[in-house]
């Protein structure tokens, strides 16, 4: 039996399913950027002129912008992530004592205390540290990750009577069109 007749096919199979994953990969980056590509350019027949000039909207929108984060600033939080010290040549725990691994943030999403922040700020932390805008500090617990999403959500320890100072919703997608510029 020959052995180089058999191998020909499976190369041929590699090869088209290669030239299929590139062009699907192609035909996405195509297709993300359609939008972004076309939206700057000029309809073909324009018989109405818009007494806003580009400046003008620019303006706006960069002001609906500082609106946006000026409002949002205070649900915006701080995360201090703390880990245990590790011998660098083996990564296991040297102590039982913590120390701040890494800074990261998140935002408040609800009047219980929980927030949104993603997986790489949380990963491997045994204790964090929330700080408000400001500058209240408050411990919180892990309530729940996903590394491949990248998102975790943490629960502010409120028992001393602290409040969150704001809330931040998520927005609707069914709620907007493509195109349209969204904070």
């Amino acid at each position: 039996m020959n052995h180089a007749a058999k191998r020909t096919p499976s190369r041929v199979r590699g090869l088209v399913q290669t030239i299929a994953v590139a062009m699907v990969l192609l035909l996405a980056v195509v297709a993300l950027n359609w939008p972004i590509t076309f939206a700057t350019a000029t309809p073909p027949s324009t018989s109405t002129q818009s007494n806003t000039s580009p400046n003008q909207t620019t303006q706006r929108t960069g002001q609906a912008v500082a609106e946006v984060a000026e409002e949002a600033n205070s649900a915006v939080v701080t995360i201090t992530n703390y880990q245990p010290e590790r011998n660098p040549f083996t990564g296991e725990p040297e102590s039982s004592d913590v120390r701040p691994y890494g800074v990261g943030s998140g935002y408040i999403i609800d009047e219980v205390g929980h927030i949104v922040t993603n997986y790489h700020v949380v990963e491997g932390g045994t204790a964090f540290e929330v700080q408000f805008y400001d500058g209240t500090i408050v411990d919180a617990a892990l309530v729940g990750a996903d590394g491949f999403q990248d998102v975790a959500v943490l629960e502010l320890d409120l028992s001393a009577g602290e409040r969150v100072p704001h809330v931040l919703s998520f927005g609707d997608s069914n709620e907007v069109r493509a195109g349209e510029q969204v904070i």
